[in-house]
Parts: structure tokens; C-alpha cells; sequence
């Protein structure tokens, strides 16, 4: 038989098993209220840290873009530029560009800040000029035919005195050389002038073509004496009086794209290279100093006539063009 001390005693034990259990349970859910608390802290401050990544990626692709506009400008007009806004109008960046001493002209360093409520820190990088060229035939003319005046005798194909380059090598250069599809049967031609015949029509590098014209019609300015034209098919496009060179020093590019015609008429003295992509050029009363490179027709009439210069022919295809980068390596941010 079972006492009653005996009783009791398995009374107390049951109670001190239900309370160990009731502990248990009090620390377990301590426990996972604990757990769910820190991943609420993580997960918060993982989608902070994700918005301001977010947030300073914004920033810095808006200076970036804001270096993208001073080398555009720096392209425009190589000069230093003091503080002035750059870029889209709600990133409020401002740019600035100064001389560097050590880069003798040629260097220019570009930084771009936001409002320091914004972003506190600033951007800079170096901009190098160069200069390039258009890439054309090393020729005086490129075309598929021409056409003259009926009864004309004089060249309408020269070359610059004392251009022949002979001079001590064993075969003897022409002074002018011009590629033509279709021939003439009797050219009229200065001394030491050849044509020679190609197979194919000749076209300006797709690259070029797309440089510096978008719109249809339009005119832009690509550098110093250098202008780009956009046209279409069966659409003629004057010279323009910018572009009308009379001064060696200070020679001309004139590029024609999209199709169109080059009218060139009466123009005097040009000093510089025509370029007619897809179209024919008109050079009646005008005489280029230089060369001209067409896809369809040269036509000199009366006294159009070109006057090779290989000179000015490296000039085109060297130095006419000016470029500006960003040096890679030379991006900073700071505080400054």
C-alpha cells in the first residue's frame, strides 16, 4: 500500500515536471522571438544597404555623365572652363575644366560635384586631345567617270609644281594619279598625270558615314574648316561660304553623305578634299587644291579643274579631325 508521504511526494514531482516544461517552453519562444527580431534587423539593413548602393551608383553614373558633356564641350572648344551645370537638369551637377601645366596644351583636367546634400563627393579624370583623319584612296581623284565640256582643252587633272616624287628612287611616281571606272577615251591631262581603271564602285567606310550627320538636310561643323552634310538620293547640297577656302594655310573638308550631290560651282580657289558619298559633285568655275573622291560623277564643265596636293591630301587624312578622351586610369573621387 501507498502511504501518504509516499503520495505527496508523487504529487510535488508532477508539479516540478509540468514547470520545467512550461520554462522550457517560455525560452523557446524567447528564443524564436529573439531569431525573428535579428532577421527583421537583417533583412532592414540589407534593403538599406541595397538602396544606398542604389542611390551612390545614381550619383556616380550622373558625374560620369556630367565628364561625357565636358569632353563634348572640350571637343567644341579646347579651353578651361570655370564651374557651370553639366548634365540632366534634376541630377544638379555642375563641371568645371582646368589647364594642366605638364600637359603643354594637349591635357585638360575635367571635374564634376553635386550639391553636397546630394553627393559629398566630386569626380575628376584628364582629357587628351588628338588629332585623325578621314580615311580616303591615296589618290587625287576617285570616281566613276567624269564629265567636261565639250571641246575643252585644258586639264582638268594637275598636279602642284615639282609634285612628282621620282627624286633618286628607281621607278619614277606620277605626279597626280586618278582611279576612274569608266575611262575617257582622251582625258585632258597635266604632265605626269595617270588615270588608272578600277572594277568597282567606290564607297566611303560605313564608319565615316555615319560621323557627325544624322538628319537628313542637315549641316554640322565637325572642327576647324571641316563640315559634314547629310542628303538624300537625288537631293543637291551647296557649298557653303564657310566652307569656300581661300587660304593654304587654313584648308577645308567637306564631306557629303546620304546620296546627295555636292554643287560646287564657282568657288575659285579651294584649298582642301571633297568627299561625295553615294553622289556626284559639279566643279564648274572652281579649282580644288587638294583632291576629290566621289562615288558617282566628277563633272569639271568648262573650267572646274583639280590641282593634287599631297599635302593637303595627308592633312585630310592625318589632322583634320579633332578628338578628345577621357584618359583611362585617371579617374578619381574625392572630397576635395
Amino acid at each position: 500500500m501507498t502511504g501518504p508521504g509516499e503520495l505527496r511526494e508523487r504529487h510535488f514531482r508532477g508539479l516540478r515536471q509540468e514547470g520545467s516544461i512550461l520554462l522550457l517552453v517560455l525560452f523557446m519562444c524567447m528564443g524564436v522571438a529573439v531569431v525573428v527580431q535579428s532577421l527583421f534587423v537583417v533583412v532592414v539593413c540589407a534593403e538599406r544597404a541595397m538602396s544606398d548602393e542604389r542611390a551612390g551608383r545614381e550619383r556616380m553614373e550622373e558625374k560620369d555623365q556630367g565628364l561625357a558633356e565636358l569632353r563634348q564641350r572640350a571637343l567644341g572648344e579646347w579651353v578651361a572652363m570655370p564651374w557651370a551645370p553639366v548634365g540632366r537638369e534634376p541630377a544638379m551637377v555642375e563641371g568645371a575644366l582646368f589647364e594642366l601645366p605638364e600637359g603643354n596644351g594637349w591635357v585638360l583636367r575635367a571635374i564634376v560635384r553635386q550639391d553636397p546634400r546630394i553627393s559629398r563627393l566630386s569626380t575628376s579624370a584628364w582629357l587628351e586631345r588628338g588629332r585623325d583623319g578621314i580615311e580616303v584612296p591615296s589618290a587625287a581623284l576617285v570616281a566613276w567617270d567624269v564629265a567636261a565640256a565639250e571641246g575643252r582643252d585644258l586639264p582638268w587633272l594637275e598636279a602642284e609644281t615639282g609634285q612628282a616624287a621620282g627624286g633618286g628612287e628607281p621607278r619614277e611616281e606620277a605626279a597626280a594619279v586618278g582611279y576612274l571606272h569608266t575611262l575617257p577615251a582622251e582625258p585632258t591631262l597635266g604632265s605626269g598625270c595617270v588615270l588608272n581603271a578600277m572594277s568597282e564602285r567606290w564607297r566611303l567606310d560605313p564608319g565615316w558615314r555615319e560621323l557627325g550627320v544624322a538628319d537628313e538636310g542637315s549641316t554640322v561643323a565637325a572642327g576647324p574648316g571641316v563640315t559634314f552634310m547629310g542628303g538624300g538620293r537625288g537631293q543637291t547640297m551647296r557649298l557653303t561660304e564657310g566652307a569656300s577656302v581661300t587660304a593654304l594655310d587654313s584648308p577645308a573638308l567637306v564631306v557629303v553623305t546620304g546620296g546627295a550631290d555636292l554643287d560646287a560651282r564657282g568657288r575659285g580657289d579651294f584649298y582642301g578634299v571633297m568627299v561625295v558619298d553615294e553622289g556626284s559633285v559639279r566643279l564648274e568655275g572652281t579649282i580644288v587644291h587638294g583632291a576629290v573622291f566621289v562615288t558617282r560623277t566628277a563633272d569639271f564643265g568648262v573650267t572646274g579643274k583639280i590641282v593634287f596636293s599631297r599635302a593637303l591630301l595627308r592633312w585630310a587624312t592625318d589632322r583634320s579631325l579633332t578628338r578628345v578622351r577621357l584618359v583611362p586610369g585617371t579617374r578619381w573621387e574625392g572630397t576635395e
